[in-house]
């Protein structure tokens, strides 16, 4: 599933929230850290499902955030930052409208 996909147009403001944009702005350092160690990956994964569930989001959406995060880094093992692919899918689905 894909963050798009799980956003509806009504969910937007929910789902993806300025507070949790904001919470994922300021927990990057340690969510980098987390993600540099493989065997932290479900403590990771943990954590950005109860920032999500806190902001009003599902858990679908904790999972696309968590995917989002880690499709940022790419290859070269880039820091985990999920924030700025939500922020462009909270545009583009509030664009579908």
């Amino acid at each position: 599933m894909t963050l798009l996909a799980d956003l509806r147009p009504a969910a937007v403001a929910d789902a993806l929230s300025a507070g949790l944009s904001a919470d994922l702005e300021r927990d990057r350092d340690e969510f980098g850290d987390l993600a540099a160690d493989e065997s932290h990956q479900d403590l990771l994964r943990d954590e950005i499902t109860r920032l999500v569930l806190r902001r009003g989001g599902s858990p679908a959406t904790a999972t696309a955030a968590w995917q989002a995060g880690l499709c940022e880094r790419g290859l070269d093992k880039s820091p985990f930052e999920p924030a700025p692919a939500l922020l462009v899918a909270r545009f583009l689905a509030s664009e579908a409208m």
